[in-house]
This record gives structure tokens, sequence and C-alpha cells, in this order.
């Protein structure tokens, strides 16, 4: 039964080693490559971690090693075999290589986009806790609303005044939802910052229970109900972490649009102007 579970392990084995030159010593040569007890070791480790299984035993690693050995055996075969020049192994390799130059030009995209947000996190986009106080001496509350977004005019005007007439945004919203005129309903509360720019000053200067619009921005027609006000703590840190976002968030927008400025911008399909 051990010898079975051993058998079992051969085809792990044979896809994780590496034929390549090992320091230590040699305990067997397969023509003109060796097996080196580092070597050894660290396939067994791969196999098995436990001290006492079968592979750890005497009679265990003399057949862990023939295994080793019938690797090396088989490999030397595959390499001066035709089927290395076969127009199949060729296709299956040519295609490996273009996913693995795919794959790592993605990660090169990625590992270089990540570090580089970490550098100007830590220079341009830096908050110190001066700023942060500042800006809660200005901006020391909240708002929740309600909102309706409509693709057109008219529809926004339509909706607007039956929320007027005291019809909940949410029911609207609700109603419409399979006819795709219209999103929105009712946000968590909103730091300056947090929302559209078009729309935070008027947010600010609205009574709890108005209603405003419609306001076009690049998302549609809006309407806006505001629901309540609520001072904010910035003896919190999960509050002193929201602003130090917000003003990261207003210094990284003007870094874009700066560079903005470097690249010729055009969005070409009128749909998503």
């Amino acid at each position: 039964m051990k010898k079975i579970i051993v058998l079992f392990a051969v085809p792990f084995v044979f896809n994780s080693c590496q034929n390549k030159p090992e320091n230590g010593k040699v305990l067997a040569k397969v023509g003109s490559t060796v097996i080196t007890e580092q070597y050894f070791n660290e396939k067994l480790e791969e196999i098995s971690q436990d001290p006492n299984s079968y592979l750890n035993s005497k009679a265990g690693k003399k057949q862990f090693l023939d295994m080793l050995i019938n690797e090396k055996l088989v490999k030397m075969a595959s390499e001066s075999s035709s089927v290395k020049n076969s127009k199949e192994y060729t296709e299956q390799v040519n295609l490996m290589k273009k996913e693995l130059d795919s794959k790592l030009r993605d990660f090169r995209e990625y590992l270089l986009t990540k570090m580089w947000l970490e550098d100007l996190k830590k220079k341009e986009l830096n908050v110190s806790e001066k700023e942060a106080e500042e800006y809660y001496a200005k901006y020391p509350k909240a708002v929740v609303i309600e909102h309706l977004i409509a693709g057109d005019y008219e529809t926004a005007e339509k909706f607007m005044k039956k929320i007027k007439a005291g019809t909940p945004v949410s029911r609207i919203v609700q109603e419409e939802k399979n006819s795709g005129t219209v999103t929105g309903g009712k946000l968590p509360p909103i730091m300056p910052g947090e929302f559209l720019p078009e729309l935070e000053d008027m947010l600010y200067k609205m009574r709890t229970g108005e209603v405003q619009g419609v306001v076009k921005t690049k998302l549609g027609f809006h309407v806006i109900k505001k629901i309540s006000e609520m001072s904010l703590d910035i003896s919190k840190p999960e509050i002193r972490e929201r602003v130090r976002r917000v003003l990261e968030k207003k210094r990284f927008d003007e870094y874009i649009a700066n560079v903005q400025k470097k690249y010729k911008v055009e969005v070409l399909n009128e749909d998503y102007k």
C-alpha cells in the first residue's frame, strides 16, 4: 500500500523538478546531470513533511531516489525525441509563451501603477493634520439626501413635481426600475468633496426637506431632496480618515487634470459624451 502512495506522487515530482545544477553531496548521476542531497531533500519535502512517513524511512528514500532518476531519464528521452520538433509541441509552447508574455505585461503595468500611486500619496497627495483640521473647521457637517437621475430634462422635471407633491423618491425609483428611465435613491451621509462638484454647493445651502432640480451633470439630470444634516466628530478615527481621503482625492483630481493637458483625450462615442 505504501508503494502505491509513492507512485501516485510521481506526476507531482515530475512537474515540480527543475534540471539545474545544485550544490551539495551527489547522490546519483544520470548522464551529464546530477542529483544532489540538497535537491533530493527539497523534492522530498514537497511530497511529505511528515518525518514519520514511509518516504522518510530508509526504504522510502531509496524508492524516492529511483523516482527522481526515472524522472531525469524521462526528461532526457523526451529532449531527444521527435516530439520536441513537432508542430503540435511548438504551437503549444508558443501559445503558452504568448499567455505568459501577456500576464507579464499586465503585471508590469499593475506593479508600476501601484508603486507610482504609493509614491504619489507620500508626496503630492500627502495630507497633513493641519489641513484636516482646516477642512473640518470649514465643513463641520454632513448631509443625507435622496436623489433621482433621469436621462432627459423633461423626465426629471416630471418626477420633480411628483416629489414636491409628496411622492417618496424611493417609490419612483422602485416603480421605474424596469423602464431604465431613472436611477437613484437614498445616499449615506455625504461630506463635502464626496459628491459631484456641480451639486455640492447647492446641497449645503438647501433646507432640510427641500427639493431642488433640475440640474444637469455628466451623469444626467438630477433632482435632489435633502433629508437631514448632521455634525461630524473629527475626533473619531473613521471621520479623520474620510477627511484625509476627501482631500487626497481633490489633489489627485487636480493632478490628473494637469496630466490630461499633456495628452489629447477624446470621447468619440456620442452616447458617452
